[in-house]
């Protein structure tokens, strides 16, 4: 049995006490309380290990009813324990994760392919004529084929697509800023743009062991 003292990440949730046992995981409040108990073969949904930056991490426990979600911090110690005990990805485990990762991928997408199209100028309100983007169109067309795999064929190598794609919105929204087609506060978004190629990356490298059999092969 480990026994660990977690801090939230939101101060209104205080610290937690998590507990891993065999067969079963246990957080229960600082100040007392009746602890929320996941058994190990129920963690799929319930109990989420994301990893940040450093080795550091976070554990996301969805809760029920108008009780919000625990975002508890994990030092790099905890971080690599709570990995061990969770034990190694499934299938199940990657679908999850990019059923969450395109659950706006269709509007998104439907987006880009209008954002793409030309748009007409006005001389007298001093607007432009904006040219078509094709590459704004093939990454709006690219997304919803990635949503529609991730639902329907859920593999390791949709996660290297999908640091392509991100990659090249990154490079799309680069040249769009340095060409005036978009606003300097676009650069927002290439920072997160950055954060998720580089959670993508790293998520790839959890599930690239996965077999036909949904279990980690690794060598």
């Amino acid at each position: 049995m480990t026994t660990f003292e977690l801090t939230s990440l939101k101060k209104s949730q205080g610290t937690w006490h998590l507990t891993l046992e065999d067969d079963s995981a246990s957080l229960t409040p600082s100040e007392g309380g009746t602890p929320l108990v996941i058994p190990r073969s129920e963690t799929l949904g319930r109990l989420e290990l994301v990893r940040i930056w450093g080795g550091q991490g976070a554990l996301m426990v969805p809760r029920e009813g108008k009780l919000k979600k625990l975002e508890l911090k994990l030092e790099p110690g905890q971080t690599e324990a709570v990995d061990e005990w969770l034990g190694p990805p499934t299938t199940d485990h990657l679908r999850l994760f990019l059923r969450k990762r395109y659950a706006f991928g269709v509007p998104i997408g439907l987006f880009l392919v209008l954002a793409s199209l030309p748009m007409a100028g006005d001389p007298a309100a001093g607007l432009e004529a904006v040219p078509a983007s094709p590459i704004t169109a093939v990454l709006g067309v690219g997304l919803v084929v990635m949503w529609a795999l991730a639902r329907y064929r859920p593999t390791p190598r949709l996660l290297l697509a999908d640091t392509v794609w991100f990659s090249l919105l990154l490079v799309s929204t680069v040249v769009d800023i340095l060409t005036g087609r978009s606003s300097v506060w676009w650069l927002v978004l290439c920072v997160v743009l950055v954060v998720i190629i580089h959670r993508g990356i790293r998520e790839y490298g959890r599930f690239k062991y996965l077999t036909h059999t949904g279990q980690t092969d690794e060598p």
